[in-house]
């Protein structure tokens, strides 16, 4: 978890799904040879990243999956929504779309478990199944050009 921190910065001790996702996103795209925003944020933050996605108009919310305006494809960032600290506070990788509403993630700083149990202090990385009603009620997906 230190190298993923570390490459957006931070140090031991602070929530690393983010910093894994940034990371996975820079090695993705390196492998593929395929540019990333020049301005993506190389953060460990799922705010300023959801955010920053919200602005470039990027950001799929999950009513507009839910409704069928769009559909959750692989490569999306998803981004889950917790009530009870009133913001996105978790994030993940789809890399597989099972249904309109289920799909597979890879997501760091999370744990084994319950399908659609969102877990933001974990101890590894994990594929997780998931439904759209996990994001929360302000999730959604960020979808990179």
């Amino acid at each position: 978890m230190e190298r993923y921190l570390s490459a957006v910065g931070l140090g031991p001790g602070n929530p690393w799904c983010m910093a894994f996702v940034v990371l996975r996103l820079i090695k993705a795209a390196h492998s593929l040879s395929a540019i990333l925003p020049s301005e993506m944020p190389r953060t460990g933050s799922t705010v300023v990243f959801s955010n920053w996605g919200r602005n470039k108009g990027w950001f799929i919310r999950r009513a507009d999956l839910e409704l069928g305006r769009e559909r959750i494809q692989p490569g999306d960032i998803v981004f889950y929504f917790f009530a009870s600290k009133n913001r996105i506070a978790h994030t993940g990788i789809v890399v597989e779309a099972t249904s309109n509403n289920d799909f597979k993630t890879v997501e760091g700083n999370t744990s084994s478990g319950l399908r659609d149990v969102v877990d933001r202090d974990g101890q590894g990385v994990y594929m997780k199944q998931r439904s759209l009603g996990a994001l929360g009620l302000f999730g959604g997906v960020v979808r990179l050009p």
